[in-house]
């Protein structure tokens, strides 16, 4: 008996790869992989901010520049954003751009 609401379709939706996306076990490991790395990442400039203010002015940095050294990483993720996006819509795939900027940025965070 069909739904009004379409409702009639929620059980078929919810069916295994019925949207087109099977999570195998190698794609549930890829994505765990991913989220850790991604969370690890992320950790690194939370913990590191508590600690770095008395540190840098130890070495005698102004306050001016330390928060340039923490505000440069949203800046430069505000003005890369738009171009990331049109060369994922055109030329790269997801996990290869989210595979190279966690590399880049591992990198860079480094050198710190």
């Amino acid at each position: 008996m069909a739904d009004l609401n379409g409702m009639d379709n929620a059980e078929e939706l919810m069916k295994p790869g019925a949207l087109g996306i099977v999570w195998t076990t190698r794609r549930k490991i890829i994505l765990s992989v991913l989220v850790i790395g991604t969370l690890l990442e992320s950790s690194c400039y939370a913990l590191m901010a508590p600690f770095f203010p008395d540190e840098a002015s130890s070495k005698g940095n102004s306050a001016t520049q330390f928060g340039i050294v923490f505000g440069i990483y949203p800046l430069v993720g505000f003005i890369f954003s738009p171009i990331c996006g049109k060369l994922l819509s055109t030329k790269i795939k997801p996990k290869t751009m989210l595979f190279s900027g966690m590399l880049v940025d591992g990198f860079f965070l480094s050198l710190m």
